[in-house]
């Protein structure tokens, strides 16, 4: 019983920040473009785990405290609702990894470190890893590479869909950096 109440409070804890994701990754793709850019301001950073990504794109947006790269929230949703075939064996792999793990719940934890949260979430059959740390370069790596030691390809990464998302204390951590956050795995851009 104790363990259907925890499972509980893990689905419901990951539908909320599904949720918030989703409501985030829309309001960015449909707010009026705009010609000029944001400016970021960059204050020396109090915290020495800050380290800035390079965007692969320049189009970019302020959304609250953080810039999200625009191009790969857009990626992003177009994985969610197209889900491309896996192959064969990343199937098997995601399917061992699954069961491994959860051991037939449907939903819940897949793995957790002091950097970053990954939750399977089976009604949208997606992977969820909330990030932690002002380091989201580490926490992303540490993340690609549980996958990885799993048995799933790079390509996998792109297409189980493996999504990023910023806790809210990052967000206030990282607040005023000039970071641009890409919610996708390293490599999913193209």
């Amino acid at each position: 019983m104790r363990i259907l109440k925890q499972n509980l409070l893990y689905f419901i804890i990951g539908a909320i920040l599904f949720t918030i994701t989703i409501v985030i990754v829309y309001l960015s793709l449909n707010q009026a473009p705009t010609t000029n850019t944001p400016s970021v301001v960059s204050p020396t950073p109090s915290n020495s785990d800050i380290s800035p990504q390079a965007s692969p794109s320049p189009a970019f947006e302020q959304e609250g405290n953080v810039v999200y790269d625009i191009e790969a929230s857009k990626k992003m949703w177009e994985t969610f609702y197209k889900k491309p075939a896996l192959s064969a064996d990343d199937e098997a792999a995601k399917r061992n990894l699954l069961f491994s793990i959860l051991r037939g719940i449907e939903s819940g934890v897949v793995y957790e470190s002091s950097n970053v949260r990954v939750e399977y979430i089976k009604t949208a059959d997606i992977f969820q890893a909330t990030i932690l740390t002002a380091n989201i370069d580490k926490a992303k790596e540490e993340t690609e590479v549980f996958f990885l030691n799993n048995g799933l390809t790079t390509k996998a990464l792109c297409d189980i869909p493996l999504m990023f998302g910023l806790d809210p204390f990052v967000e206030d951590l990282i607040q005023g950096s000039p970071i641009i956050f890409d919610p996708l795995p390293a490599g999913c851009e193209e």
